[in-house]
């Protein structure tokens, strides 16, 4: 059972998704991110709402096929989208120095690392000012902890167009191909 005792949700998170991976059942105090897990249910004991999530394993037929219309449909996706992927390549060089792409470490199945890749949407070497604007953030009474800004400086012009239609996410099609 899993209740607080971790500075970030993010930690939290993880340890569950770890135990999980592992095959250990995880019952956790509700209202962390972990209740956005599909195999999340809720149970009550004593008084106080738990969620509780149990490891499952598809059947390798089942990731076979996952696998093959995920690259079916990746495949015909790219192929679509890929006019709006080159107008938006162009809109980003022109609007500011730096990659096309986004690319962030990320753990996949059985904890494997993988590089996502994204449109850029932020001027390059935003990372290097998380801490100054994190700073500002919570200066302003904003302590989220996702490190969420509602008017970001770092945001492009073009960044601000391309979240707003979400067509930031689109290279994601390239991760699912990629597997």
């Amino acid at each position: 059972m899993v209740a607080g005792g971790l500075e970030r949700l993010s930690e939290r998170a993880e340890l569950v998704q770890t135990m999980l991976d592992r095959g250990i059942a995880v019952d956790y105090v509700s209202g962390g991110p972990e209740t956005l897990y599909a195999t999340a249910m809720p149970q009550h004991l004593e008084g106080m709402s738990l969620m509780s999530s149990r490891p499952s394993k598809p059947s390798p037929l089942a990731m076979k096929l996952k696998r093959a219309i995920d690259i079916c449909l990746s495949s015909v996706l790219l192929v679509l989208t890929l006019p709006i992927l080159a107008l938006a390549a162009f809109r980003i060089k022109r609007d500011s120095p730096g990659p096309v792409f986004y690319r962030q470490a990320r753990s996949g199945l059985n904890g494997e690392v993988f590089q996502i890749v994204k449109l850029r949407t932020m001027c390059e070497g935003a990372h290097d000012q998380r801490e100054e604007l994190r700073s500002e953030a919570e200066a302003d009474g904003n302590i989220n902890v996702l490190f969420k800004l509602d008017d970001d400086p770092r945001v492009t012009k073009v960044g601000k167009w391309l979240r707003r239609t979400s067509f930031d996410e689109l290279p994601q099609l390239w991760n699912v191909l990629n597997g």
